[in-house]
């Protein structure tokens, strides 16, 4: 609720003064047309019909850069409030948990379990803090690289590889592959890390063993559909 209020309050200026200009710009540009038109400066009353719709048009653009500049910072703001709280949550129940061991004593069972949980927090902390960083890499790599023809099924196999080494997993019993060859123009390290993305999470939480099921299609209109299944419950 709070972020919306922000996002109404912070809208309601840049819209507001963006309205009052171009009904001013308005006003003004009719009374000169008016008074031209009443002289018959026929040529004069050509120009400031186009010098008025140029500023109209210049204004109303201003506005619209303005409305997504806003909404972008605002985005921008939400996402790092929503970092904030799920940055929060694992180090509090990781305190918590600590508090408890230090002050309480516990059974060895109920203290495996602490165990147990706190080492779920602290796993689900370095996966967030993963995002975040991929989350940095991606946009600083979608500003310097320009796009390339990739052929994906290549470029499936070498994340299949690198996922499998990074759970010490053998690649030919973990995961299958049913691909059609495919192109695509796109910036490859940003593809990559996409895909590495997702086989790495589907190893991680698939089944016991994990098995990665990767498809790649090309429709009749021409649109490349890539699928990544596994035999997992999900992300937890």
């Amino acid at each position: 609720m709070a972020s919306l209020l922000r996002s109404r309050s912070t809208l309601h200026l840049p819209i507001t003064l963006s309205v009052v200009l171009m009904v001013l710009n308005a006003t003004l540009m009719v009374c000169w047309i008016v008074l031209l038109a009443r002289s018959s400066g026929w040529a004069a009353l050509v120009i400031g019909v186009v010098v008025f719709a140029l500023i109209l048009a210049g204004l109303s653009f201003y506005m619209v850069l303005m409305i997504k500049e806003v909404r972008l910072n605002q985005r921008q703001a939400n996402f790092v409030d929503s970092v904030t709280h799920e940055l929060k949550s694992p180090i509090a129940s990781l305190r918590l948990y600590l508090e408890t061991l230090q002050l309480r004593q516990l059974a060895d069972d109920q203290r495996e379990k602490f165990y147990g949980v706190m080492e779920d927090e602290l796993e689900r902390l370095d996966h967030l803090i993963t995002q975040l960083l991929e989350v940095g890499r991606l946009d600083a790599i979608g500003q310097q690289s320009e796009p390339e023809e990739i052929a994906l099924e290549a470029l499936l196999h070498k994340c299949g590889q690198s996922a499998c080494a990074l759970h010490k997993r053998d690649p030919a019993t973990t995961i299958t592959y049913d691909l059609q060859p495919a192109r695509i123009d796109a910036r490859r390290l940003v593809v990559e890390s996409v895909f590495r993305n997702l086989i790495d999470n589907a190893i991680k939480y698939g089944g016991d063993p994990p098995h990665v099921e990767i498809q790649l299609r090309v429709t009749d209109r021409g649109h490349v559909v890539t699928r990544v299944s596994d035999n997992g419950q999900g992300v937890p």
